[in-house]
């Protein structure tokens, strides 16, 4: 299953309009948000006898799941292909190891009220949603909102660089920022232990760098880190991945991926890939020059010469293109997400 899906969810003096455009997306927020309002109305649309009035406009097949005591969840999901898979708030099931192989193997889309991260599911930073609602004076319209949004300001004098990447990007990334202290904290789960033993050092403008595409479930506890930690000025910057930038830039180029680029979710089937960094890293070691085959282990060097790293430096946001010539603005926020 590939491709991205629009709802359009009507019912009385409510609309519901949102897209899925991942396998894997995420709905949060307060009660009285309108995350029950809208898993009723999709329910009930797929009633036999449905309540008068509800209109649901999609191009997706889609399905909700409610506890059901006589069967399991496997039972109820086992025939359920090519869907999209709405879940109500309180199934502990999500959050094990089972349901995740499931998640991957089933060739689905997902969508779950959730407050807590599901840290088995490799899903992006930019699909955690809450609902906004605004009134246009005859309905309440009520629209997916991404949580973690860019931050306006940015501090980026910093004293460190610590990437997730303990290989090939972390490679990159202490030839690219040369003049500055570059780091890795051996993966995704392991960032907040890694700037726990920051607390009594001498590091208080931080860069962190993660893979966008797959840190989702992670992105909440850091920014809370972020913001408990007074005495730190932290910054989150999240491509896809380091791969996602490798093709960005065109150090690895080929005939169609300016057009996956514009719209990846029309190419990534997510069956064969559960998050789109394996799509993006897949990409990668297919098209690279067999001269300096790119693998995730040992980055050649051809890939952090002076010709690549200014392509690069072009990808990069503004505030990273000139890092290490930067001085301190005292007026910036504490923490910055971009």
């Amino acid at each position: 299953m590939k491709g991205t899906f629009t709802f359009k969810v009507d019912y009385r003096n409510l609309t519901f309009n949102f897209k899925i455009i991942r396998n894997i997306t995420i709905l949060q927020g307060d009660s009285a948000t309108g995350k029950t309002t809208l898993i009723n109305l999709l329910a009930q649309s797929l009633l036999p006898k449905k309540r008068h009035g509800i209109s649901v406009i999609t191009n997706a097949k889609y399905y909700v799941y409610t506890e059901n005591s006589d069967r399991s969840w496997k039972e109820t999901l086992e025939n359920k292909k090519e869907m999209v898979i709405f879940f109500e708030e309180n199934n502990t099931f999500i959050h094990t190891h089972e349901f995740a192989r499931y998640v991957a193997d089933s060739g689905n889309y997902f969508v779950f009220i959730t407050r807590d991260p599901i840290k088995d599911l490799p899903y992006s930073t930019k699909e955690i949603y809450s609902i906004g609602c605004h009134y246009n004076g005859f309905k309440h319209i009520y629209e997916f909102n991404e949580v973690y949004k860019n931050f306006p300001y940015l501090d980026n004098n910093f004293d460190l660089i610590i990437t997730e990447d303990s290989k090939s990007g972390f490679q990159f990334f202490s030839k690219f920022f040369c003049n500055s202290k570059v780091e890795s904290a051996n993966g995704a789960s392991k960032f907040i232990t890694y700037l726990d033993t920051l607390s009594n050092s001498d590091a208080h403008n931080i860069l962190c760098i993660a893979d966008g595409a797959a840190f989702g479930c992670y992105i909440r506890d850091l920014v809370e880190f972020s913001m408990d930690n007074l005495d730190k000025r932290i910054t989150i910057w999240l491509p896809e991945s380091f791969e996602w930038v490798l093709l960005k830039a065109r150090v690895i180029s080929f005939d169609s991926l300016t057009q996956i680029l514009n719209n990846p979710s029309e190419y990534i089937e997510c069956r064969d890939y559960v998050s789109w960094e394996r799509f993006f890293t897949y990409l990668v070691e297919k098209y690279s020059d067999e001269k300096w085959k790119y693998t995730k282990g040992e980055l050649d060097p051809y890939y952090y010469s002076e010709k690549n790293k200014e392509k690069i430096k072009g990808t990069l946001p503004k505030e990273l293109q000139n890092i290490n010539n930067t001085t301190k603005d005292s007026e910036t926020k504490k923490m910055s997400l971009f």
